[in-house]
């Protein structure tokens, strides 16, 4: 699955990135290509993922090194979105909102 969000790149800034899952794998692609890094993370690097529905939906993955957070497009299936990262994936997935 392919999915549309926005990477926090630093305090204020977000950039464009698709977050591609597959399974064992999630990639997170800049949308404008050799504009910012890709991430590859594969299941044995991932500890948890997050999924926060407050003002807006955000993802955050967690990995053995470091911490990814974006915003999902309004248009995105939540439900969706999380079947599939269950079926992919057999680390924490959890939902929250307020």
């Amino acid at each position: 699955m392919i999915y549309d969000v926005k990477l926090k790149t630093g305090f204020f800034e977000k950039t464009l990135y698709k977050l591609f899952i597959s399974e064992n794998l999630i990639v997170l692609s800049p949308v404008i290509l050799g504009s910012n890094k890709e991430f590859s993370i594969t299941s044995e690097h991932l500890v948890s993922i997050e999924i926060i529905n407050i003002k807006h939906t955000e993802i955050e993955i967690k990995t053995l090194n470091e911490s990814l957070t974006c915003i999902l497009s309004k248009k995105t299936d939540i439900s969706k979105l999380i079947t599939v990262l269950k079926e992919n994936f057999n680390k924490k997935i959890s939902y929250k909102e307020e």
